[in-house]
């Protein structure tokens, strides 16, 4: 089964060169353009393997998703990857207090992203069983 990671940012472009990196590393990227539609997304679809999340957008902000993907049980163990603008020692670790498996700083070099992924779909694999 195909490894599925949803992009979550209000940036298009953002979100289309991070597909396109991910789909070079045989993950598909599915996306989302706000919180909102991240879950909408989440309550048509089968859970995707890995979150990659925006903190800063318009309307809700990605720091309301983890409170409400944690009172979900099938939505609680999937881990969110951070991608953000904001670089400081506060934002990384209020990330990590809510949950964030990861975090990785806006711009970012393809690697970087990548491997945040790779890492953390093999660790979430490993504890499932069923993978």
């Amino acid at each position: 089964m195909p490894v599925r990671v949803l992009v979550v940012d209000d940036d298009p472009d953002l979100r289309f060169i991070v597909g396109r990196m991910l789909a070079n590393e045989g993950i598909e990227a599915d996306e989302a353009g706000s919180v909102d539609e991240l879950f909408t997304y989440l309550e048509s679809n089968d859970p995707p393997d890995l979150i990659l999340l925006d903190l800063t957008m318009p309307g809700p902000s990605g720091w309301k998703v983890f409170p409400r993907l944690q009172a979900e049980p099938k939505f609680a163990k999937i881990p969110v990857v951070v991608v953000t603008g904001h670089d400081d020692a506060e934002f990384k670790s209020a990330a990590k207090e809510r949950g964030a498996a990861g975090y990785v700083t806006k711009p970012f070099r393809d690697w970087e992203l990548t491997d945040a992924v790779k890492r953390l779909i093999k660790i979430s694999r490993r504890s499932d069983p069923w993978a």
